[in-house]
């Protein structure tokens, strides 16, 4: 019977776009916890997901989680969202005047969001 270790720390780092809160609620790991990597790497491409979603394109979150003391782990969650990305204007150029009507009406309440 191989016993995981436990979670004995988690710190954030580069926390600046979201709030700690927010961030909590898709980083659901908690000290005491069994270290599950497959589920802390799950919710780290969700929260990468989420920056994406904000428009922080490049958005990057590393995981380290070196052996504290045996059986146990600290876990750092590096978050770097880089640069957001503003969408200034769509210019569509296509044969068919319907749909490019229809797509930059669509589209054009999206100009000048993040």
């Amino acid at each position: 019977l191989e016993r995981r270790p436990r979670v004995s720390s988690v710190n954030f780092k580069g926390l600046k776009e979201l709030s700690f809160n927010e961030v909590r609620r898709i980083i659901t790991v908690q000290e005491g916890d069994v270290f599950d990597p497959q589920l802390l790497v799950q919710q780290a491409e969700a929260l990468q997901d989420t920056y994406k979603s904000l428009g922080y394109i490049n958005a990057q979150v590393d995981i380290e989680f070196p052996e504290a003391t045996p059986g146990f782990v600290d876990l750092s969650i590096l978050i770097r969202p880089g640069l957001a990305t503003r969408i200034d204007k769509f210019d569509l150029k296509m044969s068919n005047d319907r749909l490019r009507i229809v797509l930059k009406s669509k589209l054009s309440s999206y100009e000048d969001d993040i």
